[in-house]
């Protein structure tokens, strides 16, 4: 429970019923209470005033606008629910008197709670301490200067309200005290309150000692911490750029044992290509030699066929000399049926009229007869140029066809020495490429291991310059956070601890 000390301790033992041995500060109290009537009466009109005055201002204008837009409302709305609150406070100063005048606890609670809104709203202590001496102003306006009230009582009235205001600012004050310690994190339950007539107030010189020894310890800290800092970064610094260097190296070994594989890669595509290409001249070369073997086949087959050849065409001169024998019969028969024909033209003419019919188909035969004729010599002289040139053909393909398989046996011949030549070199050369190629696939092998490994180096590189990378911004924070903390502390003068003062 809050405790104060000095004249609220006392004004809160104060009764409105009246004592054997009535005290001055009894006898306000029972003054507050005789005029309370009037003073309730009063207060709505008070209040009233009271904000009309500190509405004039606009800063406190422009302060009470912007907690009414936090909350979501109109000024007007604010300030009817402002004069009703401190309605309610000015009424229960005489409600509480009214009950006896102990203004304890529950009392003071109240007062408590106002002061701590007013530290949560930010509300400057200037303003609420001020508020006080409008009051003062108000009431002598509306109490010491009526002359409805009896003026002792008056007094009397007016003394024990301004009593209540003191009771109030001390109790506000010591609210916004409070809650300055705990705002700086000050764990005010470890502080220890011995006695009844002490509170938490009366220990401030132990919280300036403690915070005077942790505002030093914080600038010491502050500047370990910024000499740490520089020191962890320059080292940062010198690591980022070793690791560089290795990186950079590592690299060079990378490049080199890629280029060194890819020319590998090409060497073993250029020896696995010629590989391919000797087998291929193996292979084209035996088949070569199967085409030669069946080259000479079908030379032979050639040779045969010109020669059946040639004696079909024999056999079309013989034939053509037995139509030039049967032409020789056309045209004795076409001679003699022309002779037919003359004859029985003679005997139509000789029949007279009788005979002209006759005549008509006699010279139709004899002309059919001179026709025949033409034809055979035709024929005859047709025949006689195609056995000319099956002559000379037969000639010519006896002479061609001897020309033929001489030169084309040489050629063959020579082509078999080729096919053998062949061979033999592209045996060898399939020896060497072997022979080659095995070594080319252990250098490879060679250059994927070596190249696996650089891999492997150039990650834990890169590993561990991530790693100091993040190390200096740790640094940087660590130095950020170190210059954020000397700048606050620029606030607070650093003295020779206060000797500490007993509770």
């Amino acid at each position: 429970m809050w405790r104060f000390s000095g004249f609220l301790a006392v004004l809160g033992r104060l009764v409105c019923a009246p004592a054997k041995k009535p005290t001055p500060l009894r006898e306000r109290v029972q003054a507050l209470c005789a005029a309370s009537e009037y003073l309730e009466q009063l207060a709505p009109q008070l209040v009233r005033e009271f904000y009309d005055f500190q509405f004039q201002f606009s800063e406190t204008v422009h302060f009470f606008n912007q907690y009414a837009q936090q909350r979501g409302m109109s000024l007007a709305t604010l300030r009817q629910r402002l004069e009703q609150a401190q309605l309610q406070y000015f009424l229960e100063i005489f409600r509480e008197a009214k009950r006896g005048g102990e203004f304890g606890a529950a009392f003071l609670e109240k007062r408590l709670h106002i002061g701590y809104i007013h530290n949560e709203i930010n509300l400057p202590m200037k303003w609420y301490l001020g508020s006080y001496a409008l009051y003062a102003e108000l009431l002598k306006k509306y109490l010491l200067e009526n002359a409805e009230i009896e003026p002792l009582l008056a007094q009397e009235a007016f003394a024990a309200i301004l009593s209540v205001f003191l009771y109030d600012i001390q109790a506000v004050s010591d609210s916004f005290i409070v809650m300055l310690m705990r705002d700086l994190g000050v764990d005010t339950a470890q502080i220890r309150v011995d006695s009844a007539t002490k509170d938490l107030t009366d220990h401030f010189g132990e919280v300036r000692r403690i915070f005077g020894s942790a505002i030093r310890e914080t600038v010491q800290t502050g500047a370990q911490l910024e000499r740490a800092s520089q020191e962890l970064s320059e080292t940062a610094t010198q690591t980022k750029l070793a690791v560089s260097q290795i990186a950079s190296a590592i690299d060079q070994v990378a490049r080199v044992t890629a280029h060194q594989a890819q020319q590998t890669a090409h060497t073993t595509e250029s020896v696995r290509q010629l590989t391919a290409g000797i087998q291929e001249i193996a292979a084209g070369a035996q088949s070569q030699a199967q085409s030669v073997q069946r080259a000479l086949l079908v030379i032979g087959r050639v040779g045969e066929n010109i020669r059946k050849t040639s004696e079909h065409v024999a056999e079309m001169g013989r034939q053509s000399s037995q139509i030039s024998e049967m032409i020789e019969v056309i045209n004795q028969i076409a001679f003699q049926t022309h002779l037919l024909a003359l004859n029985a033209a003679i005997e139509a003419a000789r029949a007279g009229e009788a005979g002209r019919g006759f005549a008509v188909v006699a010279k139709e035969v004899q002309q059919l007869a001179e026709r025949s004729a033409q034809s055979a010599k035709d024929v005859g002289r047709i025949v006689a140029e195609i056995q000319n040139v099956v002559s000379a053909a037969v000639q010519s393909m006896q002479t061609s066809v001897e020309q033929f398989e001489q030169e084309l046996v040489a050629a063959v011949q020579q082509v078999q020495e080729v096919v053998v030549q062949y061979q033999s070199v592209a045996q060898n050369m399939g020896a060497n490429a072997a022979v080659v190629r095995d070594a080319v696939e252990e250098v490879a092998s060679a250059s994927e291991q070596t190249s696996a490994a650089t891999q492997q180096v150039s990650a834990s590189t890169q590993q561990m310059a991530a790693q100091v990378e993040q190390v200096a911004q740790w640094a940087a924070q660590l130095r950020e956070t170190a210059n954020t903390l000397k700048d606050n502390l620029r606030y607070f003068k650093v003295a020779h601890a206060p000797q500490a003062v007993a509770a």
